[in-house]
């Protein structure tokens, strides 16, 4: 088999690999990541509006890490081409493209293409192409840069860098590093006649100085959040990168083999290629601690040097073949284990055929530690949870663009996916977005942020987005908002904390609206409603209307609503001259203490000046009832918070 047609295979290995992982529960390719809506929203109001502002009209804010990338989603908004589509398969295309980048290293030997099968197999890869992130063009733009400076090649490695400089922001960070690179260790050994590489330098650091002068007339700051976020000190955040990076050593299956670049360096047996890629690598990785990961899915982040490792990996094995050849079949040993286990970690939990992996995959792909902070298990099982929330966020947005009236505001701690669909105001909670309550600066979407909730919620905005996925059967309001506590507030999850929370809800009410199934089809209805907290004030509640008639005995409960859609419970309660409860049940029975509801998700549509009978009963002639109480709730709560309530209970005493 000669190279030409294992590029080929590798190739075709990655792009089957990225659109097998990202696939919906139904086998449809998944939307991009939540941030990836961020550039989205950018890049529409920049063609619609003028500039790329998060809000229209408010102030100027760097919103997202790569202004290249809202320049992509504008160029696609412009010539009416879905932002979406464009943005994964220009993806794919850059990860193809980083392949065949990567093999022209050793162009010509068959072990020059270890790296390339590395790069296919991996899930942290195959998942940055159809991410809708600008990872997959920072990673074909860092191997070239990297292949432009092994090569001696300036007017390629100033292209490349002045590119990366407009994608990514460790760019800035990269060039002090490539001039250390350039005294310390010059690639001198492999080319005699090569030139140095420091005017190369000078076009992307003229562009960078010149983003950080637009930053700084626009914004006030020098550095954008996610570059100041690497020259602070934030131990916190510090512990939780160090934890990111040993999740991706441990669970991306080909992440312990960079234990053989490391001992040949030490030993002095690895290329001045291989111990430059392997530094290129440790130095971003350095940056990714600094700023304390972040929460997408299958290291995402890492992304851009991932070839650069596999390429320190490829030289340390071709020097183990060169010089020792007969501990070939351990490097062999070593690479095939590790490309199974790359494509293990790309594996939806369960069994491998009749070998029973299934709990041992679960336990692998677990967070340990610090990394717990995310929220969401790692590998393919992180990829599905956030395929599924992005799709949940898609449809809420859906909901809010077609139901809520503008000039409404929207606060959640997701804005990316609300905020691009909903074309609603949108305020981000804990200030990536938009900054938060207090703040006159961006946090960075990097690490984990903690903020005054209180002072967040004193904003009164219109609506909240409290959760992504609906309350389990059973679970109650509270939960969630110790949930918020737990992962978000300054002061943690306490009682007290917890009090003075629910306190300053009180001018809210949680409604459970009815969501799409799939943000594509917005008229195929979810089985679960969502819930949203809503602002009393706006006077959007539905109020009962409760009739009975003693003659007849007959028992009438009707309905005012002039709000949007929105999904209720009915429970009907009659007290009888003792004291005793009787619950109204659907078939129109009545069950003696035991606290049923009398109509279950019902769709409430505006009801214009005529009100909507929701019960039609006739009591018992034996049940001598003084009271009847009627009260509607959110579907699957229960009483103990208020929130389940919707609106007013209403008693009618007989």
């Amino acid at each position: 088999m000669n190279r030409v047609t294992v590029i080929l295979l590798t190739l075709a290995i990655l792009f089957a690999h990225g659109l097998a992982i990202h696939q919906t529960a139904e086998g449809d390719l998944g939307s991009p990541y939540e941030l990836a809506h961020v550039a989205y929203r950018l890049g529409r109001n920049l063609v619609h509006q003028g500039a790329a502002l998060w809000n229209p009209g408010e102030a100027v804010v760097e919103s997202y890490p790569s202004p290249l990338w809202v320049g992509v989603c504008a160029l696609a908004e412009r010539f009416y081409v879905s932002p979406i589509r464009t943005t994964q398969w220009l993806g794919i295309a850059c990860a193809l493209g980083t392949v065949f980048v990567l093999a022209q290293f050793s162009s010509k030997r068959m072990s020059g293409l270890i790296a390339p099968l590395l790069l296919a197999a991996s899930g942290t890869a195959a998942a940055a192409g159809t991410s809708g992130t600008e990872a997959p063009l920072a990673m074909l733009l860092v191997t070239g840069s990297f292949l432009a400076f092994e090569w001696s090649a300036p007017r390629a490695l100033a292209s490349c860098l002045t590119v990366l400089m407009l994608t990514r922001p460790e760019s800035l960070f990269l060039l002090g590093f490539l001039f250390v690179t350039e005294a310390v260790l010059p690639p001198d050994g492999e080319r005699k006649a090569r030139r140095s590489m420091r005017h190369a330098l000078l076009p992307p650091l003229v562009v960078g100085l010149g983003l950080g002068v637009f930053r700084q007339l626009f914004t006030g700051a020098w550095l954008s959040p996610t570059q100041a976020a690497f020259v602070g000190y934030t131990p916190d955040n510090w512990l939780l990168g160090l934890h990111y990076l040993k999740g991706f050593f441990l669970c991306s299956g080909s992440g312990p083999l960079v234990v053989l670049p490391i001992l040949f360096g030490l030993t002095g047996s690895l290329s001045g290629t291989g111990k430059r890629a392997l530094l290129f690598f440790l130095f971003w990785s350095a940056l990714v601690v600094l700023s304390g990961g972040d929460e997408l899915p299958m290291w995402n982040t890492l992304a851009p040097v991932l070839p650069l490792l596999f390429l320190s990996i490829q030289e340390a094995i071709s020097g183990l073949l060169d010089k020792r050849p007969r501990l070939a079949p351990v490097g062999w040993t070593l690479l095939v284990t590790a490309t199974c286990a790359s494509f293990l970690a790309s594996k939806a939990p369960g069994n491998l055929g009749p070998i029973p992996l299934g709990a041992f995959h679960e336990r692998w792909m677990q967070p340990r530690g610090e990394v717990e902070a995310f929220d969401r298990p790692l590998g393919r099982m992180g990829l599905a949870t956030e395929i599924r929330e992005v799709e949940r966020l898609r449809s809420v947005s859906v909901f809010l663009r077609d139901n809520i009236a503008q000039p409404s505001t929207i606060l959640t701690f997701w804005p990316g996916a609300i905020g691009y669909l909903s074309r609603k105001k949108v305020y981000d909670v804990l200030g990536r977005a938009y900054p938060a309550p207090g703040r006159d600066r961006l946090l960075p979407w990097r690490g984990i942020h903690a903020l005054d909730l209180i002072e967040a919620i004193d904003t009164r905005p219109d609506y909240i987005v409290p959760v992504i996925e609906p309350l389990t059967l059973g679970s109650t309001p509270i939960s969630f908002l110790r949930e918020w506590l737990r992962n978000y507030d300054t002061l943690g999850g306490n009682e007290g904390r917890l009090g003075e929370l629910t306190t300053a809800l009180q001018p809210y009410e949680l409604v459970s609206v009815p969501v799409p199934a799939n943000s594509r089809r917005p008229e195929i209805p979810s089985p679960t409603p969502h819930l949203l907290l809503r602002r009393i004030d706006l006077g959007l509640t539905p109020s009962l209307q409760v009739d009975y008639d003693p003659e007849s005995r007959s028992l009438d409960v009707r309905v005012h609503h002039h709000g949007h859609q929105q999904v209720v419970d009915l429970r009907v309660e009659v007290v009888d001259a003792q004291g005793e409860s009787w619950f109204l049940r659907p078939m129109g029975s009545l069950v003696r203490g035991e606290r049923v509801h009398a109509r279950t998700s019902i769709l409430l549509y505006p009801t214009g000046n005529r009100p909507i009978q929701m019960l039609e009963a006739t009591l018992p002639a034996e049940l001598d009832a003084s009271r009847i109480e009627a009260r509607l709730f959110n579907p699957g709560t229960f009483d103990a918070s208020r929130l389940a309530f919707v609106g007013p209970a209403v008693v009618r005493k007989l």
